[in-house]
């Protein structure tokens, strides 16, 4: 299952025809509520070219699958290589073909990805541990801007 759009969306559906079973593929296209499909997936693989803060890994992550992305925006905050993902570098599809095709043939890499994944997103991106990072960097900015006033 390929979700989203872009440019090589047509190309890459030609070459699925060409060498995947009928019926074995499944290209939607850009949806709504994407994370609906995690249970789906075996493995998740981010092979963008540029991100921001890719939300769609820490669904993935949360989820349980294992992850591959490309080296985009803050992936590198959210994967930790080798202990709950892959990171690799964006434009080399023989890259990320071995190292999925590497996650297929090891249950117990997935699943150490898989458990440390899960673990890294309810301990670091738990809503309320967010919302207390966030009241506590207004705190120090108050108490920065108080001090600068004082001085």
């Amino acid at each position: 299952m390929l979700i989203g759009d872009g440019p090589l969306k047509s190309q890459l559906h030609a070459n699925a025809e060409n060498t995947l079973r009928k019926g074995s593929f499944f290209f939607p296209g850009f949806i709504n509520n994407a994370e609906k499909y995690m249970p789906l997936f075996d493995i998740y693989c981010l092979a963008s070219d540029y991100e921001g803060t890719p939300n769609v890994i820490m669904e993935a992550l949360a989820s349980g699958l294992p992850v591959i992305s490309t080296n985009v925006g803050d992936v590198s905050e959210i994967i930790e290589p080798g202990l709950n993902g892959m990171i690799l570098p964006s434009n080399e599809p023989e890259v990320i073909s071995q190292h999925i095709q590497e996650l297929i043939i090891n249950p117990h890499l997935r699943a150490r990805f898989s458990k440390y994944g899960r673990e890294k997103i309810f301990e670091e991106y738990d809503t309320d541990k967010t919302v207390d990072k966030v009241i506590e960097y207004y705190h120090q900015m108050q108490a920065k801007s108080k001090k600068k006033r004082d001085s």
